[in-house]
């Protein structure tokens, strides 16, 4: 009778840690270089531990972007992060009919022509014409540089190799992710390039993107309370460091 109940008690047990673990909120992020990673340590990585020890209950399964695309498509319980909306939806086709909740914002990212300096007058995508130009590999310039004459065109594997390119005059334009342009160049010690006024994709504010579910409603309005905290406190900056732009009416750099 006794190992009866034992083995009942287990089970009880073991079902309540079930249900608890399988009602955290399941976030794909992808690994993103500086930014965010599997060993942790990063910018998003410091952001989400605060989240974690503030309070916030959730299962964040960082992946490659083909793979947090996949298991985001899959999963319909789950969240993704970094992105928007409006860039799920434009961006992966198979999202425009899905019902999408997202975050408030937490720092602008964006597409843009890059130069040396400010002395090659590009305000407009006719002005990219007759340039050569690189971009990353993982972008269409079918898409991306449509109706561009450009001179040349190059596509590089990452922000470094773009970089070293426009650095060393071997191309005069690239085509990069802020704030992730700047902050491999502070990491390889390269001047800062300059932000055109050629936005491939407008800046946007970065969300965490959540199936339409009641559970993530409850998530995303939890997750809003506390960012409110950590942004008035300081502490998304102190994450973010300088070269982050995080909307909040100090020095930007793009």
């Amino acid at each position: 009778m006794q190992q009866k109940i034992k083995l009942l008690l287990c089970s009880i047990i073991f079902t309540v840690v079930s249900s608890v673990a399988s009602a955290q909120t399941i976030v794909y992020g992808f690994e993103l270089k500086n930014r965010m990673s599997v060993e942790g340590g990063e910018q998003f990585d410091l952001l989400w531990q605060e989240l974690h020890k503030l309070g916030l209950e959730f299962d964040l399964k960082v992946v490659s972007f083909s793979r947090q695309v996949r298991l985001f498509s899959r999963d319909r319980q789950s969240c993704m992060f970094p992105s928007s909306v409006p860039a799920v939806k434009r961006l992966i086709p198979e999202f425009k009919e899905f019902n999408l909740q997202g975050s408030e914002g937490i720092d602008l990212t964006g597409l843009v022509a890059l130069t040396l300096d400010d002395s090659s007058n590009i305000h407009s995508r006719a002005d990219l014409s007759g340039k050569s130009i690189a971009m990353w590999v993982g972008l269409d310039p079918k898409i991306f540089l449509v109706g561009v004459d450009y001179k040349s065109l190059d596509q590089a594997p990452n922000d470094e190799t773009l970089l070293r390119m426009l650095s060393r005059k071997r191309v005069e334009v690239i085509l990069g992710f802020m704030p992730d342009i700047l902050l491999a160049a502070e990491k390889l010690s390269i001047a800062l390039p300059h932000s055109t006024d050629v936005w491939l994709i407008k800046k946007r504010l970065t969300q965490v993107v959540c199936h339409d579910t009641v559970e993530n409603r409850k998530f995303l309005v939890k997750f809003n309370q506390l960012m409110k905290g950590i942004r008035s406190s300081g502490k998304l900056r102190e994450f973010m460091g300088p070269l982050v732009n995080l909307n909040d009416g100090s020095e930007e750099f793009y």
